[in-house]
């Protein structure tokens, strides 16, 4: 696990979110913590989500604009070096096996 801070934008505005990611070869999840007010009242401070380390996998979120969401903010976790250090290591890995 490794923690994070990214700035991301969503629906033309940027903003800030605050984790750390998990990746594990059965459970890749992204937790976050919400920083501005807007967003925490719209949709409250925890954003947690699993990945594919490309997509967000959609669990029983109904919801598209948290879908949304949760993509902007991987779309920003993705370039961060923590993740892509956790998630090349795990590729190897798998591949190995």
């Amino acid at each position: 696990m490794s923690d994070f801070k990214v700035s991301f934008f969503y629906k033309g505005k940027s903003y800030l979110a605050s984790g750390f990611i998990s990746l594990q070869d059965d459970l890749k999840v992204i937790f976050t913590a919400l920083e501005d007010a807007e967003l925490i009242e719209q949709f409250g401070v925890d954003i947690d989500f699993q990945t594919d380390l490309t997509h967000v996998i959609q669990t029983n979120v109904l919801n598209s604009d948290l879908l949304e969401l949760q993509g902007c903010i991987l779309g920003a976790v993705k370039h961060l070096p923590n993740f892509i250090i956790q998630s090349s290591q795990l590729e190897r890995k798998q591949a190995s096996t």
